[in-house]
This record gives C-alpha cells, structure tokens and sequence, in this order.
C-alpha cells in the first residue's frame, strides 16, 4: 500500500476501504513507528523463519523498524 508501512489515525481523518474487504488508516496519516508488530504467518518453523502470503509487504516493512518486536500470529498446526 504504502512505502512507509504503517500509519496512524489523526483526529479527523476517516477510515478507508483497503483489500479484501478490510478498512485501514488513509494513505496520508501520519507515519507510525510501532513498538509491537503483529505479523500474520502462513507457515513457520521453530528458528523464526516465516512463510508470508506471498505479496512481501512484511519482507519489505520491517527492516524498516529495526527496533520493533515483531510477533508471529498464526496456530500451532502451522508450524
């Protein structure tokens, strides 16, 4: 969406539609610098590696927040 990742929400902006039926902040909020990234997974193992859903948006956002902690949401069977 954004070379900037994540966005914030200002006190008057609105939401707005995003993919797959989602609403997300409008591409001019202003950047965040998150301290937790939920990071939605596919599949993993038990080293960190991550299979994505194939787009790379993460690939390409976190090295951006080198400093962030980035948790992995996914089920057990996905391992």
């Amino acid at each position: 969406r954004n070379a900037g990742g994540f966005r914030n929400l200002g006190p008057r902006m609105v939401w707005e539609k995003g993919p797959h039926g989602t609403i997300q902040p409008p591409a001019d909020g202003w950047l965040a610098s998150p301290h937790y990234i939920l990071v939605p997974l596919l599949a993993f193992d038990r080293r960190g590696t991550r299979l994505g859903q194939g787009a790379g948006w993460y690939d390409r956002v976190l090295p951006q927040h080198p400093g962030a902690i980035r948790i992995g949401v996914g089920w057990s069977v996905q391992e």
